[in-house]
């Protein structure tokens, strides 16, 4: 197993709590459901509030549409801290965890899966190498 601890993360609390507060209120204020005025202003708040959360979190967990940054956070496995200093350090960690993990697989000559670049046709990852 690997864990992923993230590095301190200024407002991810706050924010979290923002977020959850917006939600209390849209769910427990009856007076809400006649004012289409108040529940739009809710709405933006909340939308907010949960934008302002991915912002905060997007990078270390690697959410949709944001960067993965894995030097955000300490990552451990089998007891021992890793502490990459950029994706490529990082992907060769987990790739020789998953060489030692499954050495017996047989390895995988797919274009689809080995090119650089997920935007890059297949074809022209195949000429580069």
């Amino acid at each position: 197993m690997i864990f992923a601890f993230p590095h301190t993360l200024t407002g991810l609390e706050d924010a979290v709590a923002d977020v959850e507060s917006w939600r209390w209120v849209q769910e427990n204020t009856p007076a809400l459901n006649g004012d289409r005025v108040a529940k739009r202003e809710l709405a933006v708040r909340l939308e907010h509030a949960q934008r302002h959360l991915e912002d905060i979190a997007g990078r270390v967990f690697g959410l949709r549409g944001y960067r993965f940054e894995p030097g955000a956070a300490a990552w451990v496995q089998s007891g021992q801290v890793h502490a990459p200093s950029d994706a490529r350090t990082f992907l060769a960690w987990l790739s020789a965890l998953c060489h030692m993990t499954y050495r017996a697989a047989p390895p995988l000559h797919n274009e689809l899966l080995n090119r650089d670049s997920r935007n890059m046709p297949p074809h022209i990852n195949r000429l580069a190498s």
